[in-house]
């Protein structure tokens, strides 16, 4: 996700290659998707910058508008009015889970979000 006009919107989608040196917009050290990113750039020989560290989406994505950087955030995420959001291709998948304890059952808003999910699954 990044600002509106960078030259990387001109892309359908991107590739760890292309941070090369970019100001990036990530988690605080230690978070999951901090360490997964770190680990993807180091095996691809791609190091970058930390812009800024944000908790969360919408702090990821209102520095991404203002131009504070590039942050990578989950597809079903929206990229609100002037940003723009690209796949990059060569990141690990992540594998989500949803767990019940025995014998409960799924609120109908939760059963929605999961047959959604389930329904957009490649």
């Amino acid at each position: 996700m990044f600002a509106a006009g960078s030259p990387l919107g001109r892309r359908r989608a991107l590739k760890l290659k292309d941070l090369q040196g970019a100001d990036m917009i990530v988690p605080p050290p230690g978070r999951p998707q901090r360490d997964a990113l770190e680990l993807a750039s180091r095996r691809a020989g791609v190091t970058w910058t930390v812009a800024a560290e944000a908790e969360g989406w919408a702090q990821t994505l209102h520095f991404a508008t203002l131009g504070v950087g590039i942050g990578i955030v989950n597809g079903c995420v929206d990229p609100p009015p002037g940003a723009v959001a690209r796949p990059v291709r060569d990141l690990p998948p992540v594998t989500y889970s949803a767990l019940f304890l025995k014998g409960e059952q799924a609120s109908p808003g939760v059963r929605r979000l999961l047959e959604t999910v389930q329904a957009n699954l490649p």
